[in-house]
């Protein structure tokens, strides 16, 4: 079995694939199984330090998917209102997104 920094690597280029598509289902999906690994991790970082290659790119891919994401709630009116946060137990949150109406 992999370990778990190549598992969490697998599941971000997953939520790579997602962000691309416009997928916010599938992201969400990802999110949550990434959430569970970490709750079941019995020690991160010394499995980081193992792994020093896989982490790295990681952490690269963590930075661009947070672009991404970010970018997505600012223009994707769909993507933001599937995509909604997370709650201090790392489950999805729910949001309310309002709708402007110009009034002429």
């Amino acid at each position: 079995m992999d370990g778990i920094v190549e598992q969490l690597l697998r599941l971000e280029e997953a939520k790579h694939t997602a962000l691309l598509k416009c997928d916010s289902a599938t992201y969400e999906l990802h999110v949550s199984v990434q959430m569970r690994l970490f709750e079941s991790a019995q020690d991160f970082a010394a499995a980081a330090r193992r792994s020093t290659k896989s982490f790295a790119a990681l952490a690269r891919l963590i930075r661009l998917n947070t672009s991404l994401v970010l970018n997505l709630l600012k223009t994707s009116a769909a993507f933001a209102r599937v995509h909604s946060g997370y709650t201090s137990t790392g489950n999805p949150g729910t949001r309310n997104v309002s709708r402007f109406r110009a009034q002429g």
